[in-house]
Order: structure tokens, then sequence, then C-alpha cells
């Protein structure tokens, strides 16, 4: 990815490789009727939003116009992330994350959020230590 955390190629290096990072792809925030998805957001009609990423995470905020302005649309939204690492990047943003699965997966995430609303399972607290 071009925004991608350098763990993997630090390894790499430690270990004496010559790595050369080549992205191969950019996430790019799709455009959205940020209106009408605020207002279904204001309306209730909205039950989860979910992160498969970071970027995905800051993409959303960014679309809202930053912490300040989604903070209160989603107050009553579950937040659903793949994993520890997005659920942190969410909450670095001010959102609160309901629904984390054990596996890292977009089927576990799924699963999780099914679980979620079916049973009441709190599958995941706070990311924060």
């Amino acid at each position: 990815a071009e925004v991608a955390r350098e763990i993997l190629p630090d390894q790499l290096r430690e270990l004496g490789a010559t790595v050369e990072v080549i992205p191969v792809y950019r996430t790019i925030a799709p455009a959205v009727d940020v209106a009408s998805l605020t207002q279904q957001l204001h309306d209730g009609k909205v039950a989860a939003v979910t992160f498969t990423s970071s970027s995905t995470v800051r993409n959303f905020v960014e679309v809202f116009g930053g912490q300040g302005a989604v903070r209160p649309l989603v107050a009553q939204v579950v937040i659903a992330c793949i994993g520890p690492i997005t659920a942190c990047t969410a909450e670095e943003h001010g959102l609160t994350v309901t629904v984390m699965p054990a596996e890292n997966t977009v089927p576990a995430l799924a699963e999780a959020i099914v679980r979620y609303f079916k049973e009441g399972d709190r599958v995941a607290a706070s990311t924060r230590g």
C-alpha cells in the first residue's frame, strides 16, 4: 500500500535483506453523498459502521469534517473494527469501538456483528490499555 506500516520491511532489513518497498495500490476515499449519509446517521437509520483498515477510519472521519463533526453523528452507532490496529486508529479519532472479532478477517467481523445484534454479545471492549 502507498500508506503502510514499515514492520515487515524493517524486520527484513534487520535480518540483512535489501528491501525496496513498491506501493502496488493506493487507498482513496470514494465520492459519497455526505448530506444524505449525515441525515441517515442523524435519523438513526444506520445501525453500524465497519472499518477494515486504519485508512478507512481516517477517510470516514475526514469525509465528515473531522473528529468534532463525526463523533456526535456516530454516538448511537455500533462501531465495528476488523482488528486491534484499526480499533486503535478509530479510538485515536474519537470513536468508541464496540465490536472487534478475535480473528482479524472480514468473515469474522461479519459474524461478530451478527452475534452482537442477535445476542447482545459484547465481543470487544475498548482497545485502550
